[in-house]
C-alpha cells in the first residue's frame, strides 16, 4: 500500500510536472509567436522604410535631373540672348552709320543750297544794279 501511495504520488508529481512542462511549452510558443509577429512587423516596417528611402532617392534624382535640365536651358537661353544682343548691336551700328551718312548728305546739300542762294542773291543784286542803271 505504501508503494501504491508512493506510486500515486509519483504519478501525480509526474502529471503535475507534465502539466507545468506543457504550460511552459505553451508560454514559450506564445512568446515565440509574438517574437515572430514582431519580426514580421519589423520586416514590414523595414520594407516600408526601404521603399520610402527609395522613393526619396528617386525624387532626389529626378530633382537633380530637373535642375540640370534647367541649368542647360538657362545656358542655351543666355547664349541665344547674347547672340540676339550682338545681332541687335550690329543692326543698330548699321542704322547709326546710315543716319550719319544721311546727315552728312543733308549737310552737304544745305551747304550747296547756301552757295546757290548766295549766288542767287549776288545775281539778283547785280540785276538790280543793272536795272537801276538802265532806268
Amino acid at each position: 500500500q505504501r508503494a501504491e501511495s508512493l506510486l500515486k504520488r509519483a504519478q501525480e508529481q509526474v502529471r503535475a510536472q507534465e502539466q507545468r512542462v506543457q504550460e511552459a511549452s505553451d508560454a514559450v510558443d506564445k512568446i515565440k509567436e509574438k517574437a515572430i509577429q514582431r519580426v514580421r512587423s519589423a520586416e514590414r516596417g523595414t520594407e516600408g522604410v526601404a521603399q520610402e528611402l527609395t522613393a526619396i532617392r528617386d525624387a532626389h534624382d529626378r530633382a537633380e535631373a530637373h535642375i540640370a535640365d534647367l541649368q542647360e536651358e538657362n545656358r542655351v537661353m543666355q547664349a541665344q540672348a547674347r547672340a540676339q544682343i550682338l545681332r541687335t548691336q550690329a543692326v543698330l551700328r548699321k542704322y547709326v552709320e546710315a543716319k550719319r551718312r544721311q546727315m552728312a548728305q543733308l549737310k552737304k546739300r544745305v551747304s550747296e543750297n547756301d552757295k546757290v542762294r548766295a549766288q542767287a542773291v549776288e545775281q539778283v543784286q547785280r540785276l538790280e544794279v543793272e536795272l537801276s542803271i538802265a532806268k
